[in-house]
């Protein structure tokens, strides 16, 4: 008769523990892929909506989404830890805060006089002047291949904008800016993450959040009571 063979597993080495933990972190990512797409849709179909039996308070819509999203971050800020901002970082969470305000204002006036549907289309070209930005103010370098992709979702893009019955110039000149404001801020998260001084990305969003919401309830208070409210909104439509 032979020998009896017992299996021994091997033990797990360090290499094994590095691919369960980039396992588990590849998951938590997609998860929340996965929500932050599903809120996305939320928030376009529910600002439509809003725009559509609410015409012209595109301030005060920005307002309440600001603190909506301030009141949300404040609670998990609370139950965390709520870090203390540098002098360069408040420049930089200033920064951001603006460009967000002024994306969200610039997306909640396009939807206001054109599709969801076409302006959702036109986002997909915020990658361009995120690139763009990307390269004049931190100084990184482009491939050919990743211009040639982009080279194709202009195209596309441009086809589908042209078959579009309902195209508005003002909808589409209100898209690309807010493109470009999503850009900006984007970059501008890039370099206060690279920063010794870097906030964590729950408190960089929060302070971001809390400066947008100051300057969306001046202009809300300030401008609102300026534009008419029947039609779209004539400020920018």
């Amino acid at each position: 008769m032979g020998a009896v063979r017992y299996y021994t597993p091997h033990p797990i080495g360090p290499g094994h523990e590095v691919l369960r933990a980039n396992r588990r972190r590849g998951g938590v990512v997609a998860a929340w892929t996965v929500i932050w797409y599903f809120a996305a849709v939320l928030c376009v179909i529910s600002t439509k909506l809003i725009l559509q039996v609410l015409p012209g308070l595109v301030w005060t819509l920005t307002f309440s989404q600001f603190m909506i999203t301030l009141v949300c971050c404040r609670l998990q800020v609370l139950a965390g830890t709520i870090q203390t901002v540098s002098r360069q970082q408040k420049v930089l969470v200033a920064g951001e805060g603006l460009s967000v305000y002024m994306g969200l204002i610039l997306t909640n006036a396009a939807l206001g006089c054109t599709n969801a549907n076409l302006v959702e289309t036109i986002k997909a070209l915020e990658p361009i002047p995120t690139v763009i930005f990307a390269v004049l103010v931190i100084g990184e370098r482009t491939s050919a291949v990743e211009c040639f992709a982009l080279a194709i979702v202009v195209v596309g893009i441009m086809m589908m904008s042209y078959q579009e019955s309902t195209l508005v110039l003002v909808g589409v000149a209100s898209t690309l800016g807010a493109n470009c404001m999503f850009a900006l801020a984007n970059n501008i998260s890039k370099i206060s993450f690279g920063r010794s001084d870097a906030l964590d990305a729950l408190n960089f969003w929060y302070r971001a959040v809390q400066v947008g919401a100051v300057l969306a309830s001046a202009s809300s208070s300030k401008l609102q009571a300026h534009l008419p409210c029947s039609g779209c909104w004539q400020w920018f439509c």
